[in-house]
């Protein structure tokens, strides 16, 4: 199972969209999927229609122990024949963050979900929430590796240094993540036309 968080701190720079339009490009090729929203806003789940009735098995309920497996819905609504899932989120994904700062162990709550989860899916994509915190840390914690959409303009490249400089600290300390890769940067809203966007 390689298991991808997508991040950046900075909002409105296409993580979901990324997150999305990845996983359905491997589901498409025949790999089981997992999307998993790790962001209290909800979008995307939002976004892939969820026609279930989660109430509390969601992400929130994995991290506080509930049985992964329950926490996973098959999108077949959208295509019988693509086996992608996703463990959805919504509002209530915030108050659990404010339950895992008093934890221990709190950075490695998705990791341990993700090892019940192993041997069920071929790939596992993560959308983290636009900020540094710890949903993301949790993120890149249990990811293999990190997918970096970043908008062509100065504000969203000043969040990606940020972002590296976090990236860094968790890759040297043996207790957190010293096998995390960086897959690439994604460039996104790119416009041709803007000097800023081409610099």
């Amino acid at each position: 199972m390689i298991t991808y968080a997508v991040v950046n701190q900075k909002g409105g720079v296409a993580k979901t969209t990324t997150t999305y339009n990845l996983a359905y490009i491997k589901a498409s090729q025949g790999y089981r999927v997992l999307m998993i929203d790790l962001d209290p806003q909800g979008d995307l789940t939002f976004i892939t229609h969820m026609k279930y009735e989660y109430e509390g098995k969601d992400v929130s309920g994995a991290l506080e122990g509930l049985e992964p497996t329950e926490c996973v819905y098959k999108l077949d609504h959208m295509d019988d024949n693509l086996n992608l899932f996703i463990m959805p989120s919504d509002i209530g994904l915030a108050n659990t963050e404010l339950q895992l700062i008093m934890k221990s162990a709190r950075e490695r709550k998705l990791k341990k979900v993700l090892k019940k989860l192993d041997g069920y899916f071929d790939y596992v994509f993560i959308d983290c929430p636009p900020s540094l915190s710890i949903l993301t840390m949790n993120g890149l914690i249990a990811a293999d590796s990190v997918i970096i959409p970043c908008q062509t303009e100065g504000l969203s490249y000043k969040g990606y240094k940020a972002l590296i400089s976090t990236i860094r600290q968790i890759q040297e300390d043996d207790d957190l993540n010293p096998n995390l890769k960086i897959a690439g940067v994604i460039a996104t809203k790119f416009r041709m036309l803007s000097n800023e966007h081409k610099q």
